[in-house]
């Protein structure tokens, strides 16, 4: 994603408050970035039209907490059906599908994790058709966020990292292999994957056939076949154990939140039987 905040021109040509008009900024736009002004060009017309530009068309509308995106913060969608709370710290950008709080760390990231949070937020957040529920801004500020020692911030923290990392390890390898598949399509058919497709890990080979032959209209040669079988396969052991290692560490961070929390074994046992 590039981002184009209201007055970037300006400031990037070094221009003061003085008159700047638009087809002067665009030259010096399009002989800086050609190849992004060549492909934002075709849509001009329609941009100019928006009510939430900012100084030329090619800009963003101002935003009052621009530098925060820079920082790190907790990701988190609007509609979710699980905890799906993410630090960053890459500087990432994102749409209007998901929100973020600015500031996170690994303890906060971890809290908002667990069993207990999630429990809390499907008790007064709005639920929507097939198990999801609408992460409203409101709602996350009522999270409570009990006294901790030092040490179990730490341990949350450090249980935290452990759970993104093999996340992003395990979400690395299914792209990976996603990205692959395409590659059996003929050159003359659109490469679209079906949904079981996007989820390879869960099909054993004969499916997975099935499921190219479906999508592509073809089959997989036959000469790349076994190669295709013993890829597919090391690939999804490596997933499987990535996730069993995740859910390992995921059922640490439960219970050491519960702890935070002074929860008794009665109640997490209710807690648990409500999820």
């Amino acid at each position: 994603m590039i981002a184009i905040p209201k007055f970037w021109t300006r400031k990037a040509m070094n221009k003061g408050e003085g008159d700047l008009d638009e087809s002067s900024a665009w030259a010096w736009f399009h002989n800086k970035y050609p190849a992004l002004a060549d492909w934002l060009a075709p849509f001009a017309d329609r941009a100019r039209k928006r009510t939430d530009k900012g100084e030329f068309w090619w800009e963003l509308r101002a935003c009052a907490y621009y530098d925060k995106f820079s920082g790190p913060k907790v990701f988190y969608p609007d509609i979710t059906d699980a905890s799906k709370f993410h630090l960053d710290t890459t500087g990432a950008f994102a749409a209007n599908t998901c929100y973020f709080i600015p500031g996170g760390d690994d303890f906060i990231a971890g809290l908002l994790n667990s069993k207990a949070v999630w429990f809390f937020l499907t008790g007064i957040s709005d639920s929507v058709r097939g198990g999801f529920y609408r992460m409203f801004a409101q709602n996350i500020m009522r999270i409570p966020i009990p006294e901790a020692a030092s040490t179990q911030k730490e341990s949350i923290a450090e249980i935290a990292q452990q759970c993104q990392a093999l996340a992003e390890q395990r979400y690395q390898l299914q792209q990976n292999i996603t990205r692959r598949i395409p590659d059996l399509c003929p050159p003359d058919r659109e490469a679209k994957l079906t949904n079981k497709l996007k989820s390879w890990w869960e099909l054993d080979f004969d499916t997975f056939q099935k499921e190219i032959k479906k999508a592509f209209k073809t089959s997989i040669p036959l000469a790349e076949r076994n190669d295709w079988q013993d890829y597919l396969q090391s690939s999804r052991q490596q997933v499987a154990e990535l996730a069993r290692e995740l859910s390992a560490r995921e059922e640490a961070l439960n219970r050491a939140v519960y702890a935070v929390f002074d929860l008794t074994p009665e109640e997490i046992g209710l807690l648990e039987n409500g999820l």
